[in-house]
């Protein structure tokens, strides 16, 4: 099974991560929202999962009175069935 590489988005990561924002929403955040939370760093954040260079999906956290909350998860289908499909079912004994 391969696992996902975590790593903090970047400004360069803004036009995968809008396609994959409009693949999993039908009213999906605005571009220009998107570009201006990486542009700053400030207190939302935004992660990454990728496989083999390409990001399959991420979120958004957003920093708040020494708490993170989750404003965005989005993950790509088509990635995650591929991944999904490595992993066994459990047996019991």
């Amino acid at each position: 099974m391969q696992i996902a590489d975590i790593d903090f988005c970047t400004p360069h990561d803004l036009n995968e991560l809008y396609e994959i924002e409009k693949a999993c929403f039908q009213f999906p955040w605005e571009r220009r929202v998107m570009e201006n939370d990486l542009a700053n760093l400030g207190d939302v954040i935004y992660m990454k999962a990728s496989f083999d260079l390409s990001i399959a999906g991420y979120g958004v956290l957003a920093r708040r009175d020494g708490m993170a909350h989750l404003l965005n998860l989005a993950v790509l289908k088509e990635r995650s069935e591929e991944h999904t499909s490595e992993l066994q079912s459990p047996t019991s004994i």
